[in-house]
């Protein structure tokens, strides 16, 4: 997850949402994601914990299938989509800074799950979907991506987007700043992203992504950083995406640091090429004359953190 916004498109009912995804700072009526920090134990044998991965912050209160977005209703509900024929589950301010889900005429787009869309621009998406990501900006090909709403740890209504990357709910979506109303989450969805490889023997595409390990210890995912410029070796963080690329936001929850990850020789063998791996910074190395000696609380033996 990078620092995003949400702005409103019309009106006080939520329905289309402009994200701006590598702009500094929050403006006025905006909506914030972010990716979380986990719980993380006591270190032990001097070693670190990761402070998160490509989770979120809380906001779910049920299972798959449906009734898990923070904000709920009676008219329906936003994961399930079971407003009458027609019409589409939508997020709506019920004032005093506490929000609500209501039905509305569905919109008449066609894009899919995963398929490139212009946030703020209305009918685009399938309806029961939103468009999410940076703002278009003239190019030929969209920024945003339609997604549908989904509970926390459960895939299957993500599908995968035309390129073939397949989906993953794990965006959380807050509510925008009000006066002196703090921001609360409403609901997950989906992200899109290739694939990648640690210490850029696959790298990602763009100067605003890191390649991060993903829950299953076993795959990495490209994943955008959360504002940028990204925070470098010994930044205080809190979010894994918040450190360039090549560093991991290590430490207590909440309280991490942005620290450059190493390849340990010594450790599990890896799931890729490790003859790839050199010992220069970048490479899976480590800088200024640091040893690759630590170990990561949870993660494969491979990984280790330089100091």
């Amino acid at each position: 997850m990078r620092s995003r916004r949400f702005q409103i498109d019309r009106g006080r009912a939520f329905r289309t949402f402009a994200l701006f995804g590598i702009a500094s700072g929050f403006g006025a009526g905006a909506w914030l994601t972010a990716c979380s920090s986990s719980d993380s134990a006591t270190p032990s044998d001097g070693g670190l914990d990761a402070t998160g991965d490509v989770a979120v912050d809380g906001g779910s209160d049920g299972g798959p299938g449906g009734h898990c977005s923070a904000v709920e209703g009676p008219a329906c509900d936003l994961v399930l989509q079971d407003c009458p024929s027609g019409n589409e589950c939508i997020v709506q301010d019920a004032g005093a800074g506490s929000f609500t889900t209501g039905c509305v005429a569905a919109g008449t787009g066609s894009l899919t799950a995963g398929a490139a869309c212009c946030p703020g621009v209305e009918n685009q998406c399938v309806h029961g979907m939103e468009c999410v990501g940076p703002p278009c900006t003239g190019g030929p090909v969209g920024t945003g991506t339609c997604t549908p709403r989904c509970c926390e740890g459960d895939d299957s209504l993500c599908e995968s987007s035309p390129e073939g990357y397949p989906g993953v709910c794990e965006v959380q979506v807050f509510s925008p700043p009000g006066s002196g109303s703090p921001r609360v989450p409403l609901y997950h969805v989906c992200s899109y992203k290739p694939g990648c490889k640690p210490f850029r023997i696959q790298p990602c595409a763009g100067s605003d992504q890191t390649c991060l390990l993903q829950k299953d210890l076993a795959t990495y995912r490209c994943s955008e950083i959360l504002q940028l410029p990204a925070k470098t070796n010994g930044q205080a963080c809190k979010y894994a995406n918040e450190c360039a690329d090549g560093l991991y936001c290590l430490g207590p929850t909440d309280a991490g640091t942005c620290t450059t990850v190493c390849f340990r020789a010594d450790g599990d063998p890896p799931p890729f090429d490790a003859s790839a791996v050199g010992n220069e910074p970048g490479k899976g190395g480590c800088p200024g004359g640091s040893a690759c000696t630590g170990t990561i609380t949870g993660f494969p033996g491979y990984l280790g953190y330089c100091r």
